[in-house]
């Protein structure tokens, strides 16, 4: 599952994690920047409710979460380098095409959310 938008704020990062935890559980921490979309009380509290903690990652340490890195680094070598996206929605169909294709079209070990 990726969102792409402009941007998030906060009520819209607790329905994209609404989402993942409905597909895949509720985890017992999230790794995340210190964005201020991550550090409101409205997100902390959410999360509290389902017993999840937050895990937050200092201003430069992005080497603290490689998977995130790593995942970051593959969509914009495989995708968004090869790109030019003019509009919000032509985006949204590129990185979706390209989601599908790696996840479910070339061999690969570990699927993309």
């Amino acid at each position: 599952m990726l969102r792409v938008e402009r941007r998030l704020n906060s009520l819209e990062v607790i329905d994209a994690l609404a989402d993942v935890m409905l597909a895949l559980g509720i985890p017992e921490h999230i790794r995340s920047d210190n964005g201020p979309e991550f550090i409101t009380r409205e997100l902390r509290q959410w999360l509290g409710t389902g017993k999840t903690q937050t895990l937050y990652i200092g201003r430069g340490s992005p080497w603290k979460n490689g998977y995130c890195e790593g995942f970051n680094g593959t969509l914009r070598d495989g995708c968004l380098n090869g790109e030019i996206c003019y509009s919000l929605k032509k985006a949204q169909i590129v990185i979706e095409r390209w989601r599908v294709e790696y996840n479910t079209e070339r061999p690969q070990p570990r699927a993309v959310m």
